[in-house]
């Protein structure tokens, strides 16, 4: 049986308006955090501070493959990971004529 991670690594931007660190929101993917870091810098006058941190993945809240082991953050990736499982077996029903 493979390995499952019990953690994730996720994005966490913290903005400094004047009265310490305060968590804004958190990125789950690294190009997400890319974007949005570049948007914060052209647009807010404040300090911004990004974190990678490992949070817990919580069996309740994470959303499940019912095909296979996959376990998504949000419903966008599992849409996204669903299309993929569809074009695999658009791929074999293609093979098979």
């Amino acid at each position: 049986m493979a390995y499952k991670r019990k953690t994730r690594d996720v994005w966490r931007f913290y903005v400094n308006y004047g009265a310490g660190w305060e968590h804004e929101h958190t990125d789950v993917t690294r190009a997400e955090m890319k974007e949005n870091r570049k948007q914060y810098r052209e647009n807010c006058a404040y300090p911004v501070r990004i974190k990678r941190v490992r949070e817990r993945i919580e069996p309740d809240s994470a959303l499940a493959c019912e095909f296979c082991e996959y376990t998504a953050s949000d419903d966008e990736s599992l849409r996204k990971h669903y299309d993929w499982h569809n074009e695999q077996n658009d791929q074999k029903e293609s093979e098979a004529k």
